[in-house]
């Protein structure tokens, strides 16, 4: 969650002091600082148009610049609300897509587990295990999520490295990056890079794997940090990542996201800053769940892989998945089997 200004933190505690249930308090914590965040972000973008335009009618001799400021603010207003618009309605025909993409999935997963009963095939499966202990982590319910497995994936429990299936995988490099104290990737791609990703041989993460171990070696050398990310899809042609970081305790970690940022050759100068935006890795369950959101639609782009992971990370994530698993949510019943 971004910190909050101080009125805003001040405004938050006021609403919550009149709510006493503990899991309602919860719930509306995280949505009163999503709101708010929202808030203060509007705020702090129109006082920088409003500085920025006054200073520029001082500097032209302008007869009203605080006049001036206040119109420039107010056409600023109103581009953010139309690009927010605009990011809703593509956000909305993404999500569609993406469900249309889950159920095919699902009804494929269902086929082929029929045809072929002696053949593991659950990557369905484990993408809705992981969406659920998302869910629950972010609202606040974990310790009762075995039921909810119960009732919507009856017998389930998560498999061994060498069955677990992408999901499960993005699961436990969420869990052993925040145990180490990672940060978030979050990373656009140029559109000229993605091409070249996307026709490349290798595959489009392997290439852009390359990109980034690259430019991270250049930069840091023998500091250079373990990373993994996931991709996602933006349209046929276009796509970002998503993953996380271990960065070195004596590196600032803006250093690395400015590092991150020159491999995504990002060029738009209205959102150079943005290309790569980190933060703690916080909520590991919620934030595997999130990356996964678009993973079959994803995976009508490329029939490569989706995931990248640096050796050293992917070999501790696998080392401590044996002993991580026995401790994971799973079906009520099989818990009581297990114990009795």
């Amino acid at each position: 969650m971004k910190k909050l200004s101080k009125q805003s933190e001040q405004d938050l505690i006021s609403i919550l002091d009149h709510i006493s249930d503990p899991e309602v308090r919860r719930t509306q914590e995280r949505q009163l600082r999503r709101q708010f965040a929202q808030r203060d972000e509007e705020a702090a973008a129109s006082a920088r148009v409003f500085q920025e335009a006054r200073e520029w009618a001082v500097l032209h001799a302008h007869p009203d610049p605080v006049e001036h400021a206040l119109l420039k603010v107010e056409t600023a207003k109103k581009l953010r609300m139309l690009e927010r618009r605009t990011r809703a309605a593509l956000g909305a025909s993404l999500r569609a897509a993406a469900k249309d993409a889950d159920r095919l999935a699902d009804r494929y997963e269902r086929a082929s587990r029929t045809a072929n009963p002696g053949q593991r095939r659950k990557l369905q499966q484990d993408r809705k295990y992981v969406a659920i202990l998302g869910d629950a982590e972010r609202e606040g319910r974990f310790g009762s999520v075995e039921a909810e497995i119960e009732k919507n994936l009856r017998g389930y429990k998560p498999e061994c490295w060498e069955k677990a299936t992408l999901p499960l995988k993005v699961l436990a490099l969420c869990l052993e990056t925040k145990r180490i104290g990672g940060r978030t990737i979050n990373l656009r791609i140029s559109d000229e890079m993605g091409h070249k990703a996307l026709a490349s041989e290798r595959g489009p993460v392997s290439f852009v794997q390359n990109q980034v171990r690259e430019m991270l070696k250049r930069t840091f050398a023998d500091d250079a940090p373990d990373f993994w990310f996931v991709m996602e899809r933006d349209t046929k042609e276009r796509f970002h990542l998503h993953g996380a970081y271990v960065a070195p305790a004596h590196i600032d970690h803006a250093l690395i996201d400015d590092a991150l940022r020159r491999a995504s050759r990002w060029g738009d100068p209205s959102t150079r800053g943005k290309a790569q935006v980190s933060d703690d890795l916080g909520d590991a369950y919620g934030w595997a769940a999130y990356l996964l959101k678009r993973m079959n639609l994803t995976r009508m782009v490329t029939e490569r892989k989706l995931l990248a992971c640096t050796a050293p990370l992917r070999s501790s994530a696998m080392g401590r998945w044996a002993s991580l698993r026995e401790n994971l949510p799973r079906c009520a019943s099989l818990r009581r089997k297990t114990k009795s």
